[in-house]
């Protein structure tokens, strides 16, 4: 076990190589030399206890690691299997004589060697060489390959050749330099980590999309819940119709809203909408009390599986059009919210709600496969046809995710140890509690209609007026609109909204979002286009007999 001292006036580093009763034998760390004796009481007085290099104990444990280093370690091996040659300078001479004639060195080296291992254990000095500049060099790489036209490392020695090293003809010169030289300076000088390669080859947005290093936790500066990160996405999954299963929609869009400090999903949309309607239902979804929206799907849950409920203080979100605009701004002006923004090209900032993206569809995806879900091979050739595999509905399959989200917030642990519903409840909370009606209604888009004989007309589709609204044939209103739900609309007055259902002549609707009912109509118009041709031709067929019985009866009464 090595022992080092430091000396109080100089600060050197010794080594200490031999205890007696009079004293210990020390050498220099930094510059070995012949051990000396220091007493016991001047050791104490002049010198400190210090703690061993970390470069000691490395050479220590590689100290034959190569044949140059054994070589040594086998030349010096009989001075240091003697200890008196540490104390006795004579023994130590003459020892060093016998290895020189044997090796055919000079006893200088042989003690160089040998004052070096005790010191340091190294036995063989690493050389150092400082890098020389080459300015050719660093121009071609910066001209020729830190640019838009992305040349291989080979042609961009071949232009600096043709540049600096060619005649006027274009012939190269007697002398210049290799491609292997060119090559090595390029890694030795850290050109290929350089950053301003990526951007130069590559452009700067996809320097900070890919290449740009991240530091830290997007978390880390969040000390309480109501820090929600937003975003949505496009399920990798077929849903079919709920009034024809034989009839595929297509794939519906997921919306959440993440707690940054405790990472506990607060909010979901899942629709065929992808609009600011979509962003605000999932608000509202974050402002409802959950055991009740699990209910609707036939989903029994406790309390302390799912929390959250309330407005949150602050949203992060990209720049997606649906999450920036007028309907947003006014969002936050009513209930004090923060829309925070990121820059483009930063989802870094919002990687928790990303990366749940992916814990959640890796939890379905799975259990799914062959079920409409949709595979990597989807756009190679000869690949299956995944809507052709489509069972689910849209409220199936959002019972399907309402139950990954209750797993990935109270069934899976956090690096703390706790699941994300426990560290909610253990966080200072600061949401505003509102009624998630009033915020649906915020999301739905408004228009002017008028009332006719058949109703409220939208979109083809015939509404009642609410008996409370008072209205009469002719009039006008203003009605707000949902296209997860073509069975009601809402008629609005002085910022209160009352609902209409559909009339009797469009009850097959009932139930449908707009993408369902838009393809039950085209399925309608097909049919009745069919029916026509078939009431066509029976009324043709109609008038033939007719006409034949006609022709015959005329025939009996008038012979010719």
């Amino acid at each position: 076990m090595a022992t080092f001292y430091q000396a109080r006036a100089s600060g050197r580093l010794f080594n200490l190589l031999l205890k007696e009763d009079a004293g210990g034998w020390l050498i220099s760390y930094d510059e070995p030399a012949a051990p000396f004796l220091v007493h016991w009481p001047a050791l104490e007085e002049q010198y400190i206890r210090a703690q061993t290099p970390l470069e000691y104990e490395k050479y220590a444990c590689d100290a034959a690691s190569t044949l140059a280093r054994k070589y040594r370690l086998d030349m010096i091996s009989p001075l240091l299997a003697d200890s008196t040659c540490i104390t006795d300078k004579k023994a130590r001479k003459a020892k060093a004589q016998k290895i020189a004639e044997k090796y055919a060195v000079s006893i200088r080296r042989v003690l160089r060697v040998y004052y070096r291992y005790l010191a340091t254990r190294v036995l063989t000095a690493e050389k150092r060489r400082s890098p020389v500049d080459k300015p050719d060099f660093d121009w071609a790489i910066r001209t020729f390959y830190f640019s838009s036209k992305r040349l291989s490392l080979r042609a961009a020695y071949e232009s600096m050749l043709l540049a600096k090293y060619s005649d006027p003809k274009g012939r190269l010169k007697d002398h210049y330099p290799s491609w292997r030289s060119f090559e090595r300076y390029y890694y030795a000088r850290g050109y290929n980590r350089d950053p301003a390669r990526f951007i130069a080859r590559e452009g700067k947005s996809a320097y900070e999309r890919n290449r740009r290093p991240i530091w830290g936790t997007v978390k880390g500066w969040r000390t309480s819940v109501g820090s929600y990160q937003m975003d949505a996405t496009q399920a990798d999954i077929y849903l079919v119709s709920r009034s024809d299963r034989s009839t595929v929609i297509g794939r519906p869009y997921i919306y959440l809203a993440v707690d940054t400090a405790s990472q506990i999903i607060a909010g979901v949309y899942i629709g065929f909408d992808a609009g600011l309607k979509s962003v605000i239902s999932c608000l509202a979804n974050a402002a409802r009390d959950k055991k009740e929206f699990c209910a609707e799907y036939g989903i029994d849950i406790a309390e302390e599986q799912w929390p959250s409920k309330g407005i949150p203080y602050e949203i992060i979100t990209d720049q997606g059009k649906e999450f920036i605009g007028e309907g947003m701004d006014s969002f936050c002006m009513r209930y004090g919210t923060e829309l925070h923004v990121l820059p483009p090209f930063r989802p870094d900032q919002k990687g928790i709600v990303e990366k749940t993206f992916d814990l959640l569809q890796a939890r379905y995806k799975p259990l799914l496969r062959g079920k409409g879900v949709i595979e990597a091979d989807a756009q190679e050739r000869w690949a299956t046809d995944y809507r052709k595999q489509a069972v689910l509905t849209i409220d199936e399959f959002t019972a399907v995710v309402i139950n990954c989200i209750i797993n990935l917030n109270s069934g899976r642990l956090l690096a703390s140890g706790k699941t994300a519903s426990q560290t909610w409840m253990h966080m200072p909370n600061r949401l505003l509690q509102v009624d998630s009606k009033e915020v649906y209604h915020m999301g739905l888009a408004q228009m002017e209609a008028k009332v006719s004989r058949k109703g409220i007309g939208h979109n083809g589709f015939w509404y009642a007026p609410n008996p409370e609204c008072q209205l009469r044939i002719g009039d006008k209103c203003r009605i707000a609109v949902d296209a997860d739900h073509v069975d009601t609309i809402f008629i609005v007055v002085n910022d209160r909204f009352y609902p209409c259902c559909l009339t009797s002549s469009c009850q097959e609707f009932w139930g449908m979002d707009a993408v369902e009912a838009q393809v039950i109509k085209q399925q309608i118009s097909i049919r009745r286009k069919r029916n026509e041709v078939s009431e066509l031709n029976a009324n043709i067929q109609l008038m033939d007999s007719i006409t034949n019985i006609v022709n015959h009866a005329m025939e009996g009464h008038f012979p010719r």
